[in-house]
C-alpha cells in the first residue's frame, strides 16, 4: 500500500510543483531562465560598489531532517490553494480530494519500516528516500520556507533557484563574506542546515559549470565531476544501431542546453566523440552522426515545448531482430476496427455485424453493475480524469462503454523495448522469491514452535521446511 499511496501523493502535487516558485526543474529549465537574465557584473548602491556572486547552496541531509507534519501540511496548503484556483473542480470535489490526499500522505509516510541484520527499525523522523513522494514533499517543504524569506525579495538577489536540495543564486555583494551571510542568515528551513559558498569567476552546479567571461558576463558550460567513468553503450553490445545513434545524439542535444557559447558546445561535442570512439565506435559513423546533427541541436537548444501528452497505447517488447519487421501500423488498423465493430455490434446488435466478428467478441456482454459503479463513484477519480456520462451508451445488451468518447480510438501506437533479460535478472528473481518464501516460511516456524510449547510432541523436521 505504500508505494501507490506514496505514488498517487506524487501525481496529485505535480501540477503544484511545475507551478511553485523556485523550483529548478532540470538543467534545461535551468538554461532556459539563466538565458532570460540581462545582468549587469556591477551595480552602485547607495554609493557602495557591489558585485555579482554565484552563491551555491545545499541542505545537509535533507530528507532525513525533514519535519515531515510540517511538510504535509505544507503540501496539502499548496495542494488545497492550487484547487482555489480551478474553476472545473467544485468545492466538495476539492474536499473529497484532499481528504484522500491526507489519507494517502499518512500510509506513504507514517510508520515506515526497515529491515537490518535481520531486525526491523520503525523511522522516527524524516523523509524515506525509496518513496516516490518524498521529491515532491522535500521541494513544497523548502518553497514553504522561500516564500517567507523577506531576503528572496531584496533586490540584491538577482536570481534564486533550488533543485531538491541544491540551491543556486545570483547575488550583488560587496565581498564574497557578504554574499554567503545575506542568504546564510535569510534563507532556512526548519530542522534543517544549508551550508553555502560563493564566487565571482565560477561555481559547479548540477552538471553544468556556471562562470563570467572575460567580459564579466554570466556564461555556462557542461561539466563533468571528478570520478565520471564514461560509461556509455558499447560498440560490441547487441542494441540496435538506430539505438546507439539515438543515444548520441541525445548527448548532443545535453550539450547543446548546457552551454551557453558555441565554443563550449563544440568542445564539448569534441569530447563526447572521443568517449564513443574509445568505446569502439568506428570513427567515420561517430563524424558522419556529428555532422549531421550538431548544429540542429545547437539551434534547438532553446525551445520552449511543452512536453506531449500520454495520447498513445505503448506495446510493450523487448530488444529482439524479429520486432525490427513488425509492422505496428498494421496491428493498430486491424485493433481499431474490431474495435469499431464490436461498438457496432454493442449499439445496435445486428445480426449481419455480429456473424463478420469472432466468436469471443461477439458474445461479449458488459457488466451494468461495473458501469454503474463509475457513474456512481466517479467523483473520486483524480483531477484531469472526470467521469462523464457520455462514456456509458445504452445498446442492445445494456450499458457499454463508448470507445470513440474514452479516447481509445484516437490513440497512437507505440512500440517499447524493455532490456533484454539476461542471467543476472534470472538469478536475482530466482533469489528474491527464495528470500520472500523464507521469510514465509519463518513465520510459520515460529507459530509451530508456539505449538511445540503446547505440545511437546510435535518436532519440526526437514520435511516441515520442505513443505512450502
Amino acid at each position: 500500500m505504500l508505494g501507490p499511496a506514496g505514488k498517487f501523493v506524487s501525481k496529485m502535487l505535480r501540477p503544484v510543483i511545475e507551478s511553485a516558485p523556485f523550483i529548478i526543474h532540470g538543467t534545461k529549465d535551468l538554461s532556459l531562465k539563466l538565458n532570460k537574465l540581462s545582468l549587469p557584473y556591477v551595480k552602485l548602491d547607495n554609493g557602495v560598489l557591489k558585485r555579482l556572486y554565484i552563491v551555491s547552496g545545499d541542505v545537509v541531509a535533507f530528507y532525513p531532517n525533514v519535519n515531515v507534519p510540517l511538510a504535509h501540511d505544507c503540501a496539502l496548503a499548496a495542494l488545497a490553494h492550487w484547487f482555489s484556483l480551478q474553476d472545473n473542480i467544485s468545492v466538495d470535489k476539492a474536499s473529497e480530494y484532499l481528504h484522500l490526499f491526507r489519507e494517502c500522505l499518512s500510509a506513504a509516510d507514517d510508520n515506515l519500516l526497515c529491515q537490518f541484520d535481520g531486525k526491523y527499525f520503525k523511522q522516527k523522523r524524516g523523509l524515506a528516500m525509496g518513496v516516490a513522494s518524498s521529491p515532491d514533499l522535500a521541494n513544497l517543504y523548502g518553497v514553504w520556507h522561500e516564500l517567507r524569506s523577506e531576503v528572496l525579495k531584496s533586490p540584491d538577489v538577482a536570481f534564486y533557484g533550488r533543485y531538491i536540495d541544491d540551491v543556486l543564486a545570483l547575488v550583488y555583494a560587496t565581498s564574497e563574506a557578504n554574499a554567503i551571510n545575506l542568504l546564510r542568515e535569510g534563507v532556512q528551513f526548519t530542522d534543517c542546515t544549508l551550508t553555502w559558498s560563493a564566487s565571482n569567476q565560477f561555481m559547479p552546479f548540477l552538471d553544468m559549470t556556471l562562470y563570467f567571461d572575460k567580459s564579466k558576463r554570466l556564461q555556462w558550460k557542461p561539466y563533468r565531476k571528478p570520478l565520471n567513468h564514461f560509461e556509455r553503450i558499447p560498440w560490441i553490445s547487441s542494441h540496435p544501431l538506430y539505438v546507439k545513434k539515438g543515444t548520441f545524439i541525445g548527448e548532443l542535444s545535453r550539450m547543446a542546453t548546457l552551454s551557453s557559447q558555441f565554443d563550449d558546445f563544440a568542445d564539448a561535442c569534441k569530447e563526447v566523440a572521443d568517449i564513443y570512439i574509445a568505446r569502439g565506435y568506428p570513427p567515420m559513423l561517430i563524424a558522419n552522426w556529428l555532422k549531421q546533427n550538431y548544429q540542429t541541436r545547437w539551434d534547438t537548444r532553446l525551445r520552449e515545448t511543452s512536453p506531449p501528452r500520454a495520447d498513445v497505447l505503448v506495446l510493450k517488447s523487448e530488444y529482439n531482430i524479429s520486432w525490427d519487421f513488425f509492422n505496428v501500423r498494421k496491428l493498430e488498423e486491424q485493433m481499431k476496427n474490431g474495435w469499431l465493430e464490436a461498438l457496432r455490434v454493442s449499439t445496435f446488435g445486428r445480426a449481419d455485424t455480429i456473424k463478420d466478428l469472432h466468436p469471443a467478441v461477439s458474445k461479449t456482454k458488459f457488466k451494468n453493475t461495473v458501469l454503474t459503479d463509475l457513474r456512481r463513484n466517479g467523483g473520486t477519480l483524480p483531477p484531469g480524469s472526470e467521469f462523464h456520462p457520455s462514456m456509458v451508451g445504452e445498446g442492445a445488451y445494456g450499458q457499454f462503454y463508448r470507445l470513440d468518447k474514452l479516447g481509445l480510438l484516437d490513440r497512437r501506437f507505440l512500440v517499447s523495448k524493455k532490456r533484454t533479460t539476461e542471467i543476472i535478472d534470472l538469478a536475482a528473481a530466482w533469489r528474491k522469491s527464495v528470500l520472500t518464501r523464507h521469510d514465509r516460511q519463518v513465520v510459520k516456524v515460529l507459530h509451530r514452535k508456539d505449538d511445540v510449547d503446547r505440545d511437546p510432541s510435535h518436532q519440526t523436521t526437514l520435511d516441515m521446511w520442505l513443505n512450502i
